[in-house]
C-alpha cells in the first residue's frame, strides 16, 4: 500500500471505531446483544458440547465409509444375448449406405 491508501483506510477504521463506541454510549442495550450473541456462538464453535463431539479419527472414519459403501455395491450379473444378424449380413451393409427399417 502506498501513503495515500495508508491514510484512507486509517481514518475509515477510525470512523469505524468512533461509530461503535457511539452506540455502545448511547445504547448500550442494542451494543451488547449482538456481541454476546456472537460471542456465544465463536465459543461453542470452539467448544462444542461434548454429546456433538466425534472422537474417531479422520483415519478411523475414512475406514468406517469405505466398508459401508462395499456393503451398499451390488454386484450385477450381465448376460450377453446373441443378436439374429450373421456375419455376412454385417460386411453387405458396411458397402451400402446403413438404411434403418425404422426410418
Amino acid at each position: 500500500m502506498n501513503s495515500r491508501q495508508r491514510i484512507v483506510f486509517y481514518v475509515i477504521l477510525g470512523l469505524i471505531v468512533i461509530g461503535f463506541l457511539g452506540s455502545a454510549f448511547t445504547n448500550p442495550k442494542s451494543f451488547i446483544i449482538p456481541l454476546l450473541v456472537f460471542g456465544l456462538v465463536f465459543y461453542l464453535y470452539k467448544f462444542p458440547p461434548r454429546r456433538y463431539r466425534n472422537n474417531h479419527n479422520y483415519k478411523n472414519v475414512a475406514k468406517i465409509q469405505k466398508k459401508q459403501q462395499r456393503k451398499k455395491r451390488r454386484k450385477h450379473k450381465f448376460k450377453v444375448i446373441d443378436g439374429n444378424k450373421s456375419k455376412n449380413d454385417k460386411d453387405d451393409k458396411d458397402d451400402e449406405e446403413e438404411s434403418y427399417p425404422f426410418h
